[in-house]
């Protein structure tokens, strides 16, 4: 009977853990869906996802894609004679609690970090170290470069988090940058 009972104890504390690591690990399906919608509509300058124009503004549109947790979101389009590219940018902060926006921030830059999505010959995802914020920064950013050759050698996922004097908020960008452009 003894045996039986630690058989048992030893199978539901195998499998528990084996539930937590998968939940660390693995990237949640409800952020991952809609993260990777956008990343391949890149490769046609964000049209599957452009949503309406805003009255308000010129050069950007509303995204139909909606990321789990996000207030916002919007695809600015660079209609200049040297550079007719896109860029996504959602806001998933804006307040006045500094531990909610670093919970936030770290939260975002994991989940961004776990992505990886297969791109016709191989599997790629976002490389790049995080940054941690500290209160008297005014601003920190991650910078994480998508590990794929072609047209995404340029591509980056950029996460801000920025203190304004009483207001704390933070951002993710998805941006094509040359080399040149990096800080």
């Amino acid at each position: 009977m003894k045996k039986l009972i630690l058989l048992f104890a030893a199978v539901y504390f195998c499998t528990s853990l084996h539930a937590q690591f998968y939940k660390s690990v693995l990237p949640d399906k409800k952020f991952t869906e809609p993260f990777s919608l956008i990343i391949q509509s890149f490769k046609k300058n964000y049209l599957e996802v452009k949503g309406e124009k805003p009255e308000e503004d010129g050069i950007s549109h509303h995204c139909t894609v909606k990321l789990p947790g996000q207030i916002r979101s919007e695809l600015i389009f660079f209609n200049w004679l040297y550079d007719t590219s896109a860029a996504y940018r959602a806001l998933f902060y804006e307040g006045d609690d500094y531990r909610e926006a670093v919970r936030i921030y770290r939260n975002l830059c994991y989940d961004v970090k776990k992505i990886m999505k297969w791109t016709g010959s191989s599997y790629a995802g976002f490389k790049g170290q995080i940054e941690d914020p500290f209160l008297k920064q005014k601003s920190t950013t991650t910078l994480l470069h998508f590990d794929q050759p072609g047209i995404y050698r340029h591509y980056y996922a950029q996460i801000d988090f920025i203190f304004l004097v009483t207001k704390f908020t933070v951002t993710l960008s998805l941006i094509s940058k040359k080399q040149d452009d990096l800080p």
